[in-house]
């Protein structure tokens, strides 16, 4: 079984995503890149094998740093397709499609920490 996210933003931004093991025996829990979509290929997704009836913790950013505040953590369980499309995060689960976060807000923070701080 594998969790797919797709990035399907409307312009060249990449988002960073990472998903945890519960073992060791395979896999990368690394943040990595789904590039930003282009005119050859509008809809950029990226798979990852995971099986464990727990689920995981997906990470979704704006970049590879796992300090970054910016960073997004949600619950997600194996077949789960996630897509972040006009800056609203959604998950699929069977026939379920639910909004599970908002990307505009997390990159705002990234881009202006200190104006965020200063409210």
């Amino acid at each position: 079984m594998v969790v797919t996210v797709y990035n399907k933003l409307n312009y060249d931004r990449s988002i960073w995503v990472s998903i945890n093991l519960w073992n060791s025996s395979s896999g990368n829990t690394d943040p990595f890149e789904i590039k930003a979509p282009d005119t050859n290929n509008p809809t950029r997704k990226e798979e990852w094998d995971r099986v464990d009836s727990r689920g995981f913790v997906l990470c979704i950013g704006n970049n590879g740093s796992k300090t970054d505040p910016s960073n997004q953590s949600f619950h997600v369980r194996p077949s789960d397709v996630i897509t972040v499309e006009n800056n609203i995060i959604t998950r699929k689960r069977g026939n379920e499609i639910v909004d599970i976060g908002n990307l505009v807000e997390v990159y705002e923070l990234a881009a202006t920490p200190t104006q965020k701080l200063k409210k």
